[in-house]
């Protein structure tokens, strides 16, 4: 029998169009944290709002993109407005990839505390670029992110854990730069399109070889 082999999505690093990374102690900028997400209750937005409420009477310079449309957006722009953050958040609303990938290039943080999530290509296509990626334990992502080390992961609808995570991201830049490099590696040596094609070609040779092995015990037996 030939063991169960998992090959995961991947990205295309042609295609992520960086090659630099960004971080706000060489840049005169804000911190910016970004999320891309069709814009339904289980993607956590709500959440990451909450978290970004109580963060901002530490770090009162933060600046929250949204990318994404969905049935969610009038109640997340209410919640924006209830908690007076309004001038802290940006609806960015349906992007291209490209622009997409830009918008992750550009932030210093991505953060989808999504729960039933099976693995989320978006989590990936941010840690190429080099990227602190705050995701929920317990999610697909675990598979990929070892928390403190390629990313965060952060207990699902918990605005406590989630708040903790932004404030440690922010209040060691020279971390979360680590952590994001640590990621973009992890993701260039196991998770381009070319390591699945490798991964591909080698189950196949498995099982082909397998199958050989199989067919000439059997004529060996007859």
């Amino acid at each position: 029998n030939v063991e169960s082999i998992v090959i995961s999505n991947g990205v295309s690093f042609e295609k992520q169009g960086t090659t630099k990374h960004r971080t706000t102690t060489t840049e005169n900028k804000p911190p910016t944290i970004f999320s891309a997400s069709y814009l339904i209750t289980r993607k956590a937005i709500r959440y990451n709002l909450l978290a970004l409420a109580e963060v901002l009477k530490k770090h009162n310079n933060v600046i929250y993109k949204i990318a994404g449309d969905g049935p969610e957006q009038e109640n997340l722009r209410k919640l924006v407005n209830d908690l007076g953050i309004h001038k802290q958040v940006q609806f960015l609303g349906m992007l291209s990839h490209q622009e997409t990938i830009e918008q992750m290039f550009a932030a210093d943080i991505f953060s989808l505390p999504s729960w039933d999530e099976a693995f989320g290509v978006v989590y990936i296509e941010a840690m190429a670029e080099g990227k602190p990626v705050i995701a929920c334990k317990g999610e697909g992502i675990e598979d990929v992110i070892t928390h403190g080390k390629t990313g965060l992961l952060v207990k699902p609808k918990d605005v406590e854990s989630l708040t903790d995570a932004f404030d440690f991201l922010l209040s060691n830049p020279d971390k979360a730069i680590s952590i994001g490099e640590r990621a973009k590696k992890l993701v260039l040596d196991n998770f381009t399109w070319e390591k699945n094609a490798e991964k591909t070609v080698k189950a196949y040779e498995e099982v082909l070889s397998t199958h050989m092995v199989y067919n000439r015990n059997m004529e060996e037996q007859n």
